[in-house]
């Protein structure tokens, strides 16, 4: 008999269930309450609408709550109250319909598609890349629900578990697990959710150009915080990034041209070993005086 937890049979379930509801809970927060698009009841033409859905309203005591955007595309979700900040609780998947066509339900890409032509359509601007990150959220929401069906976290044991159990994000982000990182940089090698540590990566940088500021901090403290400074060369400083970072930095063309001419020296992962916080980029480091949070920008000259 398999002794997997049902969240490790069903990932992909709970993945785009809560998915859709950040969605949902965006939609509603950002365009619906504001603009006074929420009504309550079934809709005046329920066409497509399954019988089941009628029956498990009664059976839970649920309310349908229709969002009527105003490009004539509608929504429709159980719900266990109305509430005027729209912090209900979702008891239904999510059915939707666009201007005669009949209801049916939504999944997660359809519901995604229908969502940001409705509110580009009030926005007058469509984020081209808004779709693609909701869909690595989801996918990385499923691949985190897997992982936990394999291995047993406690997330109050201590404070790194905490930090590392943030399972679903925020619950108002349209894609709060969006991770559109270089696809040779696995998720699971550098996503907190999964307990991994790594080793920064590091370069070497003139002093010249290099812009500290600190609070009650010498220049040194600070650099000493970010890496070891005893190898590093004459008016050089070591910098520490998180790996994906790192790799985004040196692919930048201009930086590629200083590490080519030696004015910056890729030294690799060979920085403090950290993990990865909530925050992603917020680094722990153990018995380090501070966190780790660094983003860099590339000279101009």
């Amino acid at each position: 008999m398999s002794q997997n937890p049902p969240y490790a049979v069903y990932s992909q379930i709970i993945g785009e269930q809560a998915a859709c509801h950040s969605l949902l809970n965006c939609l509603i927060k950002e365009f619906a309450l504001p603009l006074s698009l929420v009504h309550y009841g079934w809709p005046p033409e329920p066409h497509g609408l399954p019988l089941q859905l009628s029956h498990r309203a009664r059976s839970v005591k649920a309310i349908p709550m229709r969002v009527n955007m105003p490009n004539g595309t509608r929504f429709l979700v159980l719900v266990d109250r109305k509430d005027n900040l729209g912090s209900q609780y979702y008891l239904s998947g999510v059915f939707g319909k666009r201007q005669a066509a009949p209801w049916r339900k939504l999944e997660l890409t359809s519901f995604a598609e229908y969502l940001l032509d409705s509110c580009s359509d009030i926005t007058g601007h469509r984020n081209e890349e808004l779709l693609d990150q909701i869909l690595s959220s989801s996918n990385l929401k499923q691949k985190i629900i897997e992982h936990l069906g394999k291995e047993v976290r406690r997330s109050l044991k201590g404070y790194l578990d905490s930090e590392q159990s943030l399972w679903f994000g925020h619950p108002t982000h349209p894609a709060p697990k969006a991770r559109l990182w270089p696809e040779h940089l696995q998720q699971k090698d550098f996503s907190p959710e999964f307990g991994r540590s790594m080793r920064l990566h590091q370069f070497e940088v003139p002093h010249e150009g290099l812009w500290i500021k600190g609070n009650g901090l010498s220049r040194q403290q600070i650099l000493n915080g970010f890496a070891d400074q005893s190898n590093a060369h004459s008016d050089m400083a070591i910098i520490s990034m998180h790996p994906v970072q790192g790799e985004l930095f040196r692919s930048d063309s201009r930086v590629q041209h200083f590490i080519e001419n030696g004015t910056i020296r890729d030294l690799g992962q060979t920085g403090f070993e950290a993990w990865p916080t909530a925050s992603l980029r917020t680094l722990f480091v153990n018995n380090h005086d501070f966190f780790i949070q660094g983003i860099a920008q590339c000279p101009h000259h």
